[in-house]
């Protein structure tokens, strides 16, 4: 009797772990788990699904390099060039040492989740800082 019951426990558990997971909040908004490869990236640019920008604006002394791009939605590419020009305000005011922008992955997905940006007085305190959400876990902090 006590090997049934452990069975029949054990089945009542997973149920309702399974049932759980039905309610379980997903991530809401766009999917870029299919882009995989810079290709992949490329192509859905060229579809208009996907923009290619800078981590390192050229307004910050980024410079037009492949190291230098990434891909992301043109809304989140708006959203940059915001923060970006915060950054940039604070620079011309003195109060930027170092500029950081931060992409963040999930699986591999060749379009990152979230992107941290900091602008870093010259004792390391953040003057500016915006987390831009994507897709996926990075829309949900």
């Amino acid at each position: 009797m006590t090997g049934s019951f452990l069975v029949f426990a054990q089945t009542l558990c997973h149920d309702y772990l399974m049932l759980f997971n039905l309610f379980k909040r997903r991530p809401q908004g766009p999917d870029f788990s299919d882009i995989k490869s810079l290709e992949d990236a490329r192509t859905a640019a060229k579809s208009g699904r996907l923009r290619a920008i800078f981590i390192v604006p050229q307004l910050l002394g980024g410079v037009e390099n492949p190291a230098n791009v990434l891909y992301v939605p043109d809304s989140v590419a708006g959203l940059k060039d915001r923060a970006d020009d915060a950054v940039f305000a604070a620079a011309q005011a003195g109060k930027v040492a170092r500029y950081e922008c931060t992409p963040q992955y999930e699986g591999d997905s060749f379009v990152p989740v979230a992107l941290q940006i900091e602008a870093l007085d010259s004792a390391g305190n953040a003057v500016v800082s915006h987390r831009i959400g994507i897709w996926g876990t990075g829309r949900e902090e």
